[in-house]
């Protein structure tokens, strides 16, 4: 099942609640996932990996799917195509997805491929085709039903799991919405910034959940207290959901 995150502004911190959300409905509760059609095949091999070195094991991490011992996550020999809508969203929208994107490209050795600016706005029962690219970018309320089915919150993302020919659960495609907010100043740095919240759902797209430890970006709320960029849990979480488990 999709896992998605839902944030807040509540009492001058930024909450962020996990929720179950059926935006993305390539997979519902209960039912196999689907097998993965040819067009997901690799197209990177295990040689053509760049692993990042291991962070240590300070900190605090969790997955929000496990397929036994596997985080559930993307598959590192096949690209992660993306695409990003800045709409109403800040005018440097598109530097700050690609940054945090670098992050954790950075973080994970996963590869992503830009393709291109959308005017495309999901909605709460879009059903998102598996081959098509991970959306990222804001959306007002007057444009989409997302912030009407969950509440006064700024940011939702989740992405969603099919199984390949080796028989490994993958995320496929997914999205990370924000809304447009003019109160989180459109930089990274510590606090409640734009990038603080695009970092804490590109987590949560490529695997990341919830922690207790208010060091690390994954915790459930980004406030004042919120570090410059990953924390040391964060980076080791999305070291194991990324290129070190080779090719899926």
């Amino acid at each position: 099942m999709p896992r998605a995150s839902r944030s807040s502004f509540s009492g001058g911190r930024l909450v962020v609640i996990a929720v179950v959300l059926l935006v993305v409905v390539v997979m519902v509760p209960r039912v196999k996932p689907l097998v993965l059609r040819p067009s997901f095949e690799h197209d990177r091999q295990a040689g053509d990996l760049r692993v990042p070195p291991k962070p240590t094991d300070l900190g605090q991490w969790r997955f929000l799917e496990k397929q036994g011992s596997r985080p559930v996550s993307y598959d590192p020999c096949h690209s992660i195509h993306y695409v990003i809508r800045v709409g109403v969203g800040p005018l440097n929208g598109a530097s700050l997805v690609r940054e945090a994107v670098d992050r954790v490209r950075a973080a994970t050795g996963l590869t992503f491929v830009f393709d291109g600016m959308t005017e495309e706005v999901p909605q709460y029962d879009d059903r998102r085709l598996p081959d098509q690219p991970v959306w990222i970018g804001w959306a007002g309320e007057q444009e989409t039903d997302l912030w009407n089915r969950e509440g006064d919150v700024v940011g939702v993302a989740a992405s969603a799991p099919l199984t390949n020919a080796n028989g490994h659960q993958v995320f496929v495609t997914g999205f990370a919405a924000l809304r447009p907010d003019n109160r989180l100043p459109p930089t990274f740095g510590a606090g409640e910034t734009e990038g603080s919240v695009l970092l804490h759902e590109l987590g949560h797209v490529v695997g990341l959940d919830h922690v207790a430890d208010d060091r690390e970006v994954m915790f459930g709320s980004v406030s004042h207290f919120t570090g410059d960029g990953y924390g040391p849990g964060d980076l080791r979480g999305l070291w194991e959901l990324g290129a070190s488990q080779g090719c899926l």
